[in-house]
């Protein structure tokens, strides 16, 4: 057996996005826009945190490998970057350092 979608042995490898509505969809393409993840990263961390978008993003970035996710090496200055940006707009927040 072989074909398109075909995996290993001949059987077709599980489209993660299967099975999902039209909004369900749409936060997993927002997470994979956010955070570069892949489909099915994207639908673990959604499922997990019950289909919130900024959770699930937050998730990613925060969990390390728990998630199924990892950062990227420059999460740590993407964040710092994220909060100048927050202050230099004259945005106050408490939870800041």
């Amino acid at each position: 057996m072989s074909g398109a979608g075909a995996g290993r042995g001949g059987v077709a490898a599980a489209d993660p996005l299967a099975g999902l509505s039209k909004t369900q969809k749409a936060g997993v393409d927002q997470v994979k826009d956010f955070t570069s993840c892949s489909d099915a990263q994207a639908v673990m961390l959604l499922k997990a945190v019950g289909w919130q978008v900024n959770l699930a993003c937050d998730r990613f970035f925060n969990s390390g490998s728990e998630g199924g996710a990892r950062a990227p090496a420059n999460a740590s200055a993407q964040g710092a970057i994220a909060i100048s940006l927050f202050r230099a707009r004259g945005a106050r927040c408490s939870l800041l350092p």
